[in-house]
């Protein structure tokens, strides 16, 4: 069995996510779907990319890459718990880049096998979870990293946060079964730790002087 044909929708969730205006050229086989060309609108940004799905072994096996261009975090409207977690961690206009594989039948395998990489940049943000600053989100204008799938974690490759003051580097993990973080934050001589539930992290570290730090911008 064989067919060809492109699919276009006005509206689609994928994973939690909805994307509207959503195009793709499809090829289907008797154990196998691949989805091309793909071409969506999310959160007010553009979505492109290419995935494909393979039924011949006793797991499926996914294989995914692609690129979000200047998607708007807080307009993703994802459901209100991860909205909510998503917004206190981070907020701004968001664009990246991946290539992402897994395989499993449940959620849990296919975390647990996942393995990928991803780019991403948001300018104009902030986030309330790194806030080294009692009481003040860290404001940005450009947060830049990169992170690898890793056996069900988020594995969060050094990168950097540029405020007005100051420029940031951080590196560390996520844990996504227990949702845990456990994420270094640095800037000059200042360095903080970023630890425990995603929902309610701790922050612990001594502070540099802001004449220290901004000798690094």
């Amino acid at each position: 069995f064989k067919a060809h044909g492109t699919l276009r929708l006005d509206s689609l969730n994928l994973g939690g996510v909805p994307m509207e205006k959503f195009t793709a050229s499809v090829d289907a086989g008797d154990r196998s779907l691949l989805l091309d060309h793909i071409d969506a609108r999310i959160a007010g940004g553009a979505l492109n990319g290419k995935w494909s799905i393979d039924w011949s072994g006793q797991s499926p096996r996914y294989n995914g890459g692609g690129a979000v261009t200047g998607a708007a975090i807080e307009k993703l409207n994802l459901p209100p718990a991860e909205a909510a977690l998503l917004s206190a961690w981070v907020t701004g206009k968001a664009s990246l880049r991946y290539d992402v594989q897994f395989s499993g039948k449940s959620q849990s395998e296919m975390l647990a096998s996942a393995g990928g990489r991803t780019q991403f940049q948001v300018v104009n943000g902030a986030s309330k979870s790194l806030a080294v600053e009692a009481g003040k989100p860290l404001k940005f204008m450009n947060l830049q990293g990169e992170f690898e799938f890793d056996h069900g974690n988020l594995k969060l490759l050094p990168g950097k946060i540029k405020t007005a003051t100051r420029i940031y580097d951080f590196d560390g993990t996520v844990f996504l079964n227990n949702q845990q973080a456990r994420l270094n934050l640095s800037s000059g001589t200042a360095q903080w730790k970023i630890t425990g539930a995603l929902g309610k992290p701790a922050i612990s570290g001594k502070p540099a002087s802001v004449q220290s730090v901004s000798a690094h911008r």
